[in-house]
């Protein structure tokens, strides 16, 4: 039976810290050169960037995926105002955790969509 050696507190922390810094491809884990000046890299390569970009795409027609936080985030929005109708954006805000401005896109599109309504200030969900 092999066994993995323990490894020190240190060098943990040393790794961690790297790992921290995004010193490896968010897309294929490789590490990733430190640039001297400007913003630090996600992606070793152009085809990860461009694979790590494909990967967050919202297009439902087209068959691609959307990303999981936004529909965990919108089904929480749409979620609270079931159970609480007549928030204000304020309100709702402050109820689900999310900052105003990222309500306002969502709840506008959900608006359009005829999910939810708007009376006043407040929001109501349609069904």
């Amino acid at each position: 039976m092999t066994t993995v050696p323990d490894i020190s507190e240190s060098a943990r922390a040393a790794v961690t810290k790297q790992m921290d810094l995004g010193s490896y491809c968010s897309m294929c884990g490789a590490p990733l050169e430190r640039a001297r000046t400007g913003r630090p890299r996600r992606t070793c390569s152009d085809r990860c960037r461009q694979r790590l970009t494909r990967a967050r795409v919202t297009k439902p027609d087209h068959g691609l995926l959307k990303p999981s936080a936004f529909v965990t985030r919108r089904a929480r929005i749409l979620e609270t105002i079931r159970v609480r109708p007549g928030l204000t954006t304020e309100q709702l805000s402050q109820a689900t955790g999310l900052l105003p401005n990222y309500l306002y896109r969502v709840l506008a599109h959900e608006l359009a969509g005829g999910t939810v309504t708007k009376r006043g200030r407040a929001w109501f969900r349609t069904e």
